[in-house]
């Protein structure tokens, strides 16, 4: 009885022994402990909102995925998914600016499996300050318009941007451009555009670390047809008595216009706000405003111009004329002047006058179609065109027939050759 028993407990060891060799068989040969290495496994950044809070932004491209080796069963690790795997690394305390380095860390959800390295292991966040600024949109333009069009200030919407980022990528910003090719236009020009940044010495800056509220403006650019107009000045009133305009001068007498063809083709002229001389009694120098048509523009950058206006007083002079020619004297007919000489008022300016001599005035009279008698004529008499005659004269003249016994002058004057009988 003894030894039947002794015999089963060693069966029992034996079956046990082979069962733990069929065990570790099972486990060792058929589902082996294992290593791999799982790639690009996508690191969250947790706490951002934190660091927008204490005015901070990270600086430097992070690399934002993760090589994880592990360790275990072939099957476990078969059934290993990235999706299983959480890599992440939490922003939260990070309060100032500068180089920091933060821990990746994993969690899975798989078991039997362990972390054997992280690659990365550490985070490098560099932080910086954040900072905004707004600037002016500046048009640069190149090429030119074709003549005679001219292109006016463009109008650009919104004509400012908010810039914000690093604090050390901001500062350096100087201007803000948007670039629009003018060659050959002839026509308006309306475009929506995107915009460039550029640093004090004129390179762009390209960084996506810089948030803009806007990505692109809406540019209008006016081209106009232009030419160059007269200005002629106006005026109300009259000037004190016995007083004159001897001479006006605008400065300049022509401006450059810019506006619509059709209305710049059909300008041949523009004048001033009217000028009030009344009761003038010397020369003077205003400044007048130049009065636009309706979608007209000025492109010299005054809006006036400068009139000079010079008034001189007229005095009376008396000249005393004793040369009367007589033009178309009748066939056969002599005659006789009567009225040797002439006093005759003369008006103008005291300049004209003191200078103006006898033989500047000329006195003529017609006898055309008369016959014998004695006839009082009306006296055309010439003088300078600054100059005018005061009052009406008239010249007595006495015609007979050639040949009587009466004593004559005998002067025959055909237009302008005069001949003596």
């Amino acid at each position: 009885m003894k030894g039947i028993l002794n015999k089963d407990i060693t069966l029992k060891i034996i079956s046990v022994l082979i069962a733990i060799v069929l065990w570790i068989y099972v486990v060792d040969v058929q589902n082996p402990e294992t290593e791999t290495t799982l790639k690009n496994i996508p690191i969250t950044l947790v706490g951002g909102e934190y660091l927008t809070e204490e005015g901070l932004v990270i600086l430097n491209d992070i690399n934002q995925t993760l090589n994880l080796k592990v360790k275990g069963r072939r099957k476990s690790l078969a059934a290993l998914d990235k999706k299983d795997i959480k890599a992440f690394a939490d922003l939260r305390g990070l309060n100032r600016t500068g180089e920091h380095s933060i821990q990746v860390q994993v969690e899975m959800s798989a078991e039997g499996v362990s972390i054997l390295e992280k690659d990365p292991y550490l985070l490098v966040v560099k932080l910086d300050k954040i900072m905004e600024v707004q600037k002016p949109i500046e048009v640069v333009s190149k090429g030119e318009v074709k003549e005679p069009y001219i292109a006016m200030e463009p109008k650009v919407t919104p004509n400012t941007v908010t810039l914000k980022g690093p604090s050390s990528i901001i500062s350096t910003i100087d201007s803000v451009r948007v670039s629009v090719d003018l060659s050959g236009q002839t026509k308006d020009i309306v475009s929506e555009q995107k915009y460039d940044i550029y640093n004090k010495a004129g390179e762009r800056i390209t960084s996506n670390l810089i948030k803009r509220d806007v990505e692109t403006v809406h540019i209008e650019y006016p081209i106009l047809k232009s030419k160059q107009v007269a200005v002629a000045y106006r005026y109300t009133g009259s000037v004190a008595e016995n007083h004159v305009i001897t001479k006006t001068e605008v400065i300049p007498s022509a401006v450059r216009v810019a506006g619509p063809g059709e209305i710049i083709d059909k300008l041949a002229q523009l004048t001033t706000e009217p000028i009030d001389i009344n009761g003038l009694d010397s020369s003077v120098e205003v400044d007048a405003s130049i009065q636009m048509p309706e979608g007209v523009r000025l492109i010299t950058p005054s809006r006036s111009v400068k009139v000079k206006i010079d008034v001189e007083e007229q005095i009376i002079n008396k000249f005393v004329i004793d040369d009367i020619r007589v033009d178309n004297v009748p066939e056969n007919l002599s005659y006789k002047l009567i009225t040797k000489q002439l006093e005759v008022s003369i008006k103008g300016v005291r300049r004209v006058l003191s200078s103006l001599k006898d033989t500047d005035i000329h006195a003529y009279i017609d006898i055309k179609n008369m016959e014998e008698g004695e006839y009082d004529v009306p006296v055309i008499i010439q003088v300078p065109s600054n100059v005018e005659v005061v009052g009406n004269y008239v010249a007595t003249i006495r015609l007979s027939r050639q040949g009587s016994d009466e004593e004559t002058t005998v002067e025959t004057y055909n237009s302008l050759e005069a001949t003596t009988s």
